[in-house]
């Protein structure tokens, strides 16, 4: 495992800190992330489907342009390192947006205690580029945050030196589906590819 990767734990995704993320599948072969947002900068859900290498998503056609994409950051003197999956989600922030100083150029300092902004996005299994198993009926879906501005908003423990890393079901991708709700997310734990880590200087933090 690597060094900030997860151990498995059941918990309804991230449901506690300014930036707080989860998801729950159903039986018509849909994810449906969620997210509540209390900081003024953007943060972005990023998933896999099944035991897929994030990594090899790279550059394919039909394929968000930043999966593939590994981020590497030192955050309480724990090395991590982690890979950008499939687009989740992006989540909306109460204005003035955060903005990162540059010469000349104060921009808008990061804040935690704006008022909750919610963000809401189904994704339908079936039309995915590349989704793995394409002919079986249920597939796990498993989500992080990576991109973001500050290292610690993305689900960080300083405890156990992880970050936040869950999984949710979803079936009736055979066929036309049912109605109604099939598993919610749960567990966290780390796949193939998918250490820890943030984008660091790239957000200006």
């Amino acid at each position: 495992m690597s060094p900030g990767a997860a151990s498995a734990q059941e918990e309804p995704g991230l449901r506690e800190g300014p930036v707080q993320f989860w998801a729950e599948g159903n039986n018509l072969c849909e994810v449906t992330f969620h997210t509540r947002n209390t900081t003024n900068a953007t943060y972005i859900v990023d998933y896999i489907v099944d035991d897929e290498d994030p990594a090899s998503l790279a550059g394919q056609p039909g394929i968000w342009s930043t999966a593939g994409l590994v981020v590497n950051v030192t955050i309480d003197g724990t090395p991590t390192s982690r890979t950008v999956g499939r687009r989740g989600l992006a989540t909306d922030a109460d204005e003035p947006h955060f903005q990162a100083s540059t010469p000349g150029n104060p921009g808008v300092g990061y804040v935690r205690d704006r008022e909750p902004v919610y963000t809401t996005a189904t994704i339908g299994l079936r039309d995915l580029a590349l989704l793995p198993n394409a002919g079986a009926d249920a597939h796990t879906v498993t989500y992080q945050v990576t991109l973001g501005p500050d290292t610690r908003d993305k689900g960080w423990d300083p405890v156990t030196k992880t970050f936040a890393l869950f999984t949710t079901n979803v079936t009736g991708c055979a066929d036309n589906g049912g109605s109604g709700s099939g598993s919610g997310s749960s567990g966290s734990s780390s796949g193939s590819g998918w250490g820890s880590v943030d984008l660091g200087s790239a957000w200006g933090f």
